[in-house]
C-alpha cells in the first residue's frame, strides 16, 4: 500500500533541524541523520508489514463471518420447505404419522418424528424426499424454494441477496477504516523512528566531542 504524505509528517519533515540540535556539541549529526535513512526504512518497513498482517486478518475475519451468514441464510430454506410441508400436510388433515407412511410406501423409511424434524427444520431434507413430499401433496417441489418465507422460519431469496449485498458494503466499509488506521499506525511509527535517530546521532556526538574534550 503507498502512504500519501499527510500534513502531520509534513510538519513532522520540520521539525528534524530542531531535533538535530539536542546537542550543541554535535555539528553535522542533522547532516549524518539525512543520509542515514536504514532506521526509518527498517521501521517503515516494520509497520507496513504490521498493516498487511492486520489487513488479512480482518479480511479473513469478514470472510469468515460472511460464509457463516450465508450458511444461514442457506439452511434456512430447509426450514421454510419443513414449514411449507407443515402447511400442506394441515391443509388435508393429515396427522404426521399419515403422511410418514405415505413416505414409506414411497419407498422412504420415514417415521412420524422424522417429519416433525423436517417440519421444524433440524433436519437435513434430501432432493429425493424433497420431491416426494411434493409429489405427495401434488406441488412443485422447486416453487417452494422462491416461494414466500413463512414468519420465522428463514429468509426468502430475495432477502437473501439484499443481505448479501450488505453484507459486502460492510465488509468494504471495514476494509477502509482498517486502511486508516494502519496508515496513522505507520505514521506515528514513522515519527518514533525518526526522533530515535536523532536521539542517537545526537547522543553519539556528544560522546565524541565528550572524548576530545579529554
Amino acid at each position: 500500500m503507498i502512504f500519501k504524505r499527510s500534513e502531520n509528517e509534513s510538519r513532522s519533515r520540520s521539525r528534524l533541524p530542531q531535533l538535530a540540535t539536542l546537542g550543541n556539541d554535535a555539528p553535522g549529526a542533522y547532516a549524518v541523520a539525512m543520509t542515514d535513512h536504514a532506521e526509518w526504512a527498517e521501521a517503515m518497513q516494520q509497520a507496513r508489514a504490521v498493516e498487511d498482517e492486520e489487513l488479512r486478518a480482518a479480511a479473513g475475519l469478514a470472510e469468515a463471518q460472511l460464509a457463516i451468514e450465508a450458511y444461514k441464510a442457506f439452511t434456512a430454506t430447509e426450514a421454510a420447505f419443513g414449514a411449507k410441508v407443515k402447511q400442506w400436510r394441515r391443509g388435508r388433515g393429515w396427522s404426521q404419522d399419515e403422511l410418514a407412511s405415505r413416505m414409506t410406501e414411497l419407498g422412504f423409511d420415514m417415521h412420524q418424528t422424522t417429519v416433525a424434524k423436517i417440519e421444524s427444520g433440524n433436519r437435513p431434507l434430501r432432493v429425493a424426499e424433497a420431491a416426494a413430499l411434493a409429489h405427495i401433496f401434488d406441488a412443485n417441489p422447486l416453487a417452494v424454494f422462491y416461494s414466500a418465507v413463512p414468519d420465522g422460519a428463514g429468509w426468502s431469496r430475495e432477502s437473501m441477496q439484499e443481505q448479501m449485498l450488505g453484507y459486502e458494503e460492510s465488509i468494504e466499509n471495514a476494509k477502509r477504516t482498517l486502511r486508516s488506521a494502519a496508515e496513522t499506525v505507520a505514521y506515528w511509527e514513522q515519527e518514533r523512528a525518526a526522533i530515535a535517530l536523532q536521539l542517537r546521532l545526537a547522543a553519539e556526538a556528544q560522546g565524541r566531542g565528550d572524548d576530545d574534550d579529554t
